[in-house]
């Protein structure tokens, strides 16, 4: 099962899990937090990262076979 299938199920479960929310561009920083955490959280609506950025936070957190959640911005203003 890959790891977020695995996230999934343990999340459907009941589960608590244990995530960190990362706003730095750096991949370094998801490198330091993968063994510690079950989840990534890539903050992209409010934080200035590009998506040149983003593949180097995907590829780390695969390294670690941890999940990445994103949060993307939404592209529209509410009313």
């Amino acid at each position: 099962m890959s790891a977020f299938g695995a996230f999934r199920s343990r999340l459907a479960s009941g589960q608590i899990l244990l995530g960190a929310g990362v706003v730095f561009s750096d991949p370094r920083v998801t490198e330091a937090l993968a063994p510690s955490v079950d989840f990534i959280w890539l903050e992209l609506e409010h934080a200035l990262i590009g998506p040149e950025s983003v593949v180097g936070q995907v590829l780390a957190a695969r390294a670690f076979d941890v999940p990445l959640v994103l949060r993307v911005p939404s592209g529209t203003t509410p009313r």
